[in-house]
């Protein structure tokens, strides 16, 4: 009974490596919302162009001056008064903080984002199932001061749906394809765990199994 309960941890653990382990990355607990949404509000210093009159006609509505908006984001009435004039992009969670108290989900800002409607410096997928498919192919690398996001053994056609999905431009390298993005470098973090060393954890860890070292390999 032993040696079947053993047999089928062994496969389980098969089946996970070439689904999650292989690419050594997870979803982080929490990260969508109850529409199925990346939440964009834990992506830190994110912030939004093109919706400067949404967000105007959101507090005119609710009866709010741009001093009112200032108090309940703890900032001057300028900043409001910059951000409606398109002087400065106004940071994500400050759209959603003030679209929330207005009545309007944060899945509608996401929404507005995912159609490009609003835009952000890089174009960030606002659905999972749209960045499912290619985010097990980048790999955030930090060097110096610099945020990279890297390409890793990626096939022709998902280096093109990476291109049109996320709107970038590849820096090619001698062994990979080099994405050089604060922005994504921020999303990728703030949504997956990459895991570098699980597969070598895992590798090892099945190495006491007669023949099953080769099929994880």
């Amino acid at each position: 009974m032993a040696s079947q309960s053993g047999d089928k941890t062994v496969f389980k653990a098969i089946i996970y490596r070439t689904s999650v382990y292989k690419y050594c990355i997870e979803l982080k607990d929490d990260a969508l919302t109850e529409q199925g949404f990346l939440d964009l509000m834990k992506v830190p210093d994110l912030c939004v162009t093109g919706a400067e009159q949404f967000f105007s006609n959101l507090r005119k509505k609710k009866h709010l001056s741009q001093k009112d908006v200032g108090k309940i984001l703890n900032i001057s009435g300028r900043i409001v008064n910059a951000w409606e004039n398109n002087r400065t992009k106004i940071p994500i969670q400050s759209l959603v903080q003030i679209a929330e108290i207005c009545g309007v989900s944060r899945e509608t800002i996401y929404s507005h984002i995912d159609q490009g409607e609003f835009k952000t410096k890089v174009k960030l997928p606002t659905k999972f199932e749209k960045v499912r498919e290619i985010v097990k192919y980048l790999s955030p690398n930090k060097s110096g001061v610099s945020y990279r996001v890297y390409v890793v053994k990626c096939p022709n056609e998902i280096l093109s749906k990476i291109k049109n999905v996320l709107d970038v431009k590849l820096i090619p390298q001698s062994v990979s394809k080099q994405i050089d993005s604060t922005e994504l470098y921020k999303y990728l973090m703030t949504f997956f765990r990459y895991n570098k060393f699980l597969k070598y954890i895992l590798r090892s860890h099945m190495k006491s199994n007669t023949g099953m070292t080769k099929m994880l390999i």
